[in-house]
């Protein structure tokens, strides 16, 4: 084999390699061209490098989502709550929670974050399933919850209350008339629920500042 010879495959080589690269990074967005940005305690955005962060912005809805941490205060993401809209309709404080001596209910946590102002904002709420759809990433890495971990960090396996009210009822729960729906972010699947049952959730907003 001739130098020559050697000098040509070595470029194609380098060359294939170079091609493969850019392919790769044109397939995977930088984080800094996400639809998601990161909001402090103030409300004001910060780098998607940075934190820590009290809410995510979804550019593509507009809607501002709370941010869930383990610091075992009202957005910690290991608290769960029954459902319950604070005028009768639900069951209240079913959940498994310990701030402040809160209820466990996510009525109470609509409260709390309301009155915390999180981010700046007073009008946060429980999501209607399809906006909690929103938020499913359907290819996750193998055994993480269907969602940008990324940016919605202390997200578990499991169900998500939802505004979506007065579901049927099927299968063994038939017997308890209604429920909610819940989302989860183990395969992204809908279903009613109870509303005494214990679930995971995670507040929203389309208030603007």
């Amino acid at each position: 084999m001739t130098i020559i010879f050697r000098i040509f495959i070595l470029i194609m080589l380098i060359a294939a390699l170079l091609v493969a690269a850019f392919n790769g990074n044109q397939s995977k967005p930088t984080p800094a061209l996400s639809r998601w940005v990161k909001l402090d305690v103030d409300g004001v955005s910060i780098a998607h490098w940075s934190g820590p962060w009290s809410c995510i912005l979804d550019k593509n809805t507009g809607l501002i989502w709370e941010n869930k941490d383990n610091n075992e205060g009202i957005h910690d993401g290991n608290w769960t709550y029954s459902w319950s809209d604070g005028q009768g309709l639900g069951i209240e404080n079913r959940g498994d929670c310990n701030f402040d001596n809160s209820r466990c209910d996510s009525q109470d946590l609509i409260s709390s974050t309301r009155q915390e102002k999180t981010c700046g904002l007073s009008q946060w709420r429980l999501p209607t399933a399809k906006e909690l759809a929103t938020l499913i990433n359907h290819t996750p890495p193998v055994g993480e919850p269907v969602i940008d971990t990324d940016f919605f960090p202390h997200t578990k396996r499991g169900d998500y209350w939802t505004a979506d009210n007065r579901q049927p009822l099927k299968g063994g729960y038939r017997f308890l008339g209604q429920g909610a729906m819940t989302i989860s972010f183990i395969k992204g699947k809908k279903t009613a629920t109870p509303y005494r049952n214990a679930a995971y959730v995670r507040l929203v907003t389309d208030e603007q500042k």
